[in-house]
């Protein structure tokens, strides 16, 4: 989402705030409140100044130099328990959102989704650790039955990783391997 003319300067653009609010330190330094924005890693001093911030948020670090609602707002996330007017408002805002059929509907395809994702990535995971460890005993010299055997898989499956490992010839590249294999 670009709001500014083709051809304008990043100074023109609107300030745009990226916010995430974790049960958790990303970071673990202890701080509640992270600030980040985009710096040039051989220069810090100079920006990009395209007025974009990300703002991470956490309910385990220590509120040092932070003001009162952002505390209050992060105790909530934290106990789920309104303990002022300010949080009430967001406790009943999340109650009513919480009602909500279309919200619920769509949070419950993201998190089919979400679940999705995670499963694909052990399921790539496992795989590459396969082919890892099949790239290794080719190295050593053994045949995809003896590899098989020792690692009580499929012989026919490792038959294929072991071909396209071995077309790949010395270098055998693990994601070039599964690349190959996913054809």
């Amino acid at each position: 989402m670009l709001n500014s003319k083709s051809g304008g300067s990043y100074k023109d653009l609107k300030n745009c705030y990226i916010m995430f609010i974790c049960t958790f330190d990303p970071f673990g330094k202890g701080l509640c409140y992270y600030e980040f924005e985009n710096y040039s890693i051989k220069d810090e001093m100079f920006s990009l100044e395209d007025g974009r911030k990300i703002l991470i948020f956490n309910t385990k670090g220590k509120y040092v130099n932070v003001p009162d609602k952002v505390k209050e707002f992060l105790d909530y996330i934290e106990t789920k328990k309104s303990t002022n007017t300010f949080t009430d408002k967001i406790d009943i805002a999340v109650n009513k959102a919480r009602q909500n059929k279309e919200w619920r509907l769509e949070y419950m395809k993201t998190l089919l989704h979400d679940m999705d994702v995670r499963l694909e990535g052990e399921e790539i995971g496992r795989i590459k650790l396969l082919v890892s460890q099949i790239v290794k005993k080719i190295k050593k010299g053994k045949s995809f039955d003896i590899i098989a055997q020792e690692l009580e898989e499929n012989i026919e499956y490792i038959e294929r990783i072991y071909n396209i490992a071995i077309r790949n010839e010395v270098d055998c590249d693990v994601d070039k391997i599964i690349y190959e294999l996913q054809k």
